[in-house]
């Protein structure tokens, strides 16, 4: 390429650099003339040339309306669509199904027709027959679905031997004695004496006594020290349970004195509460020494306990396994590790005679 065509060439890419903002124009008397500048452009949607705003055309209302009425027509087109869709799916869907079970009538398979088939050859008037046979003859065999079957282990060892363990044996209910356990402990938090002699006499009666022995003993305590604060006798059986006479322990008679001395004595609620506190943080923490230890130049248990009642609260703290120590110079009662089991079988029976208290006041 030549020189001159090479500078032609350089020349024809260049962009001219024009003149922006406003222009002055020097006039022969010295003086300049303001020209006003273009005015600014926006990019058009369509074209993307720069049109003048004055130019960008508003839409009417009757334009805007035909555009939304466009719009639904186009909703609604869509959701035609798609009725008419399903509607194809389901009429495809119920001719297949009109077709298998032409099939299955044929004999091409087994589904719900084949079995409706089977059912019908059953002679329910056979069942029903052979229901009332069997019915009756569990009623024959003495059995009561709302009474246990045995009363006691000797009871249900007898039965067994009897039966056999033959098929003509009547069938029996298993025992369950959390049950039972269940239904001593709600009568020995309940605290009510009718209560208690219900639960104890339904477990007599189903011969778990053994099983159950903590809390049927607990409840056994509980029931003699209620009757003996109320100035009942226990020789007396209950009245759904065969003639027993039960004798009095020496701890429930102390255990009963000593709430008593507790109960008539002003300010016995703020005592009460101080022993339940004591109490149920041994029960939940029986490991810490620190809820076993009861220092007694404490002022609030001077008050509550020490002197209160001529001691009384301190003599059920022994009833329940205390003991007196002194430890650096002072003296307190503690609850020995070797005790712990003494305080948590009385535990619930104490924790109901003073709730029971607590709500005499």
């Amino acid at each position: 390429m030549r020189s001159c065509d090479r500078f032609w060439f350089v020349q024809g890419n260049q962009q001219p650099k024009g003149f922006k903002g406003q222009g002055h124009v020097i006039t022969g008397d010295g003086e300049t003339v303001t020209v006003p500048g273009r005015k600014p452009t926006v990019k058009s949607r369509i074209t993307g040339k720069g049109v003048s705003k004055s130019k960008v055309p508003k839409a009417t209302e009757e334009e805007m309306a035909a555009r939304r009425a466009k719009q639904v027509e186009a909703a609604q087109k869509r959701g035609q669509e798609w009725d008419s869709r399903l509607s194809k799916q389901k009429q495809n869907r119920e001719k297949d199904r009109k077709a298998q079970d032409a099939n299955i009538n044929v004999g091409g398979g087994t589904s719900a027709a084949s079995a409706q088939a089977l059912l019908k050859t059953i002679d329910t008037t056979q069942v029903d027959n052979k229901l009332a046979a069997d019915a009756k003859a569990l009623e024959e065999s003495g059995f009561q679905w709302d009474k246990p079957m045995v009363s006691s282990s000797a009871q249900g060892r007898s039965a067994i031997a009897m039966g056999g363990g033959g098929a003509a044996a009547a069938p029996q209910r298993a025992v369950e004695p959390s049950q039972f356990e269940a239904l001593l402990k709600s009568a020995i938090e309940s605290g009510d004496r009718d209560q208690l002699n219900e639960a104890i006499n339904k477990v007599r009666a189903s011969g778990v006594e053994s099983q159950v022995s903590e809390k049927f003993n607990a409840a056994m305590d509980l029931l003699q020290a209620l009757e003996l604060s109320a100035g009942l006798t226990s020789s007396s059986p209950p009245p759904t349970s065969p003639p027993v006479v039960h004798d009095v322990s020496e701890s429930a008679q102390a255990v009963a004195g000593c709430i008593n001395a507790i109960r008539v004595e002003p300010g016995a609620d703020a005592t009460i509460k101080t022993l339940l506190r004591l109490m149920e943080n041994i029960q939940k923490n029986p490991q810490e020494e620190k809820y076993r230890k009861l220092r007694l130049e404490n002022a609030a248990i001077k008050t509550k306990l020490v002197h209160f009642a001529m001691g009384a609260p301190i003599s059920l703290l022994v009833e329940l396994g205390f003991a007196p120590h002194t430890v650096d110079g002072e003296e307190m009662m503690l609850l020995g590790f070797e005790n712990v089991d003494q305080f948590q079988s009385k535990y619930e029976s104490v924790r109901a005679l003073l709730l029971e208290c607590q709500k005499s006041l």
